[in-house]
């Protein structure tokens, strides 16, 4: 039996939010003063992934006194077609200001699957996870956790830590559904929807993976599946947002996975970032 059909208590905490009638829920021991904040991937929700794996590791060590943490964002579940990094990262934010209000010392921010964009290690950004790893990128989970980054831009309350794991490029996996020439159609459909000022509107059916049953927008999917780059303010670098092609012109990141490193990261955390 998996683990997600497995019975297990949060506590549930209703929170101010851009995301209507939005709820945090609280995995472990509500008195803990610190919070190991999950944001997961492409489709993905709270409960959609199993965490028993984070949630032993915590209980196992209750000298770290965090508890796990998922909250439902605008781009959670089939709501990411509509969605974007910027929601992710009000979002984002509004759960941290609840979790200061609260009276938590430590956040670390913990983004999984699409979403991965590794940094070089540079002050004053602190990562949690050392082994290098191809740079692959999507737009969800852990590329939110570095547009979380950018306070300059979204005047983000600060955290204690992030860690990014388990990547994704969202261009790359298209091509397992999808031709070169199909993709390269659909894309031309998004970026002539977008030069028409009709960015949020769905793409026709036709045009996007079938493994997509609900509504993407133009802007959505083109921001998925083109490549291109950006500028991120904090680490001064020019960064392609997709696929393991930008390896060329990247420096990979180093992250930690070992069990044991994580504890003794969480542990070490003293300055927010």
């Amino acid at each position: 039996m998996s683990s997600l059909a497995t019975p297990f208590q949060v506590t549930v905490h209703p929170f101010p939010s851009p995301t209507p009638s939005s709820c945090a829920y609280e995995r472990g021991t509500p008195s803990a003063q610190n919070a190991l904040v999950f944001i997961s991937g492409l489709t993905s929700g709270p409960h959609t992934t199993d965490l028993t794996f984070l949630a032993n590791m915590l209980k196992q060590s209750p000298e770290l006194d965090y508890s796990l943490w998922e909250f439902r964002m605008r781009s959670s579940y089939t709501g990411f077609g509509y969605s974007s990094l910027a929601n992710d990262v009000e979002d984002t934010a509004a759960l941290v200001t609840y979790l200061r209000g609260i009276g938590k010392k430590k956040i670390v921010l913990i983004g999984s699957s699409s979403g991965m964009f590794p940094l070089p290690p540079s002050p004053p950004l602190s990562f949690s996870l050392t082994v290098d790893v191809p740079l692959s990128l999507t737009r969800t989970g852990c590329q939110a956790c570095l547009e979380y980054t950018n306070r300059d831009k979204y005047q983000t309350p600060p955290v204690d830590g992030y860690i990014l794991t388990s990547p994704v490029s969202d261009r790359e996996s298209a091509f397992l559904f999808m031709s070169p020439e199909e993709l390269e159609r659909s894309l031309r459909v998004a970026k002539g929807r977008i030069e028409k000022g009709q960015e949020h509107e769905a793409m026709p059916r036709e045009f996007v993976p079938f493994v997509f049953t609900t509504p993407v927008t133009a802007y959505r999917w083109h921001s998925l599946a083109a490549k291109g780059s950006v500028t991120h303010p904090v680490a001064g670098l020019s960064c392609r947002y997709t696929d393991t092609d930008a390896a060329a012109t990247m420096t990979t990141s180093r992250l930690t996975y070992p069990t044991r490193r994580l504890r003794l990261r969480l542990a070490g955390l003293t300055s927010p970032c």
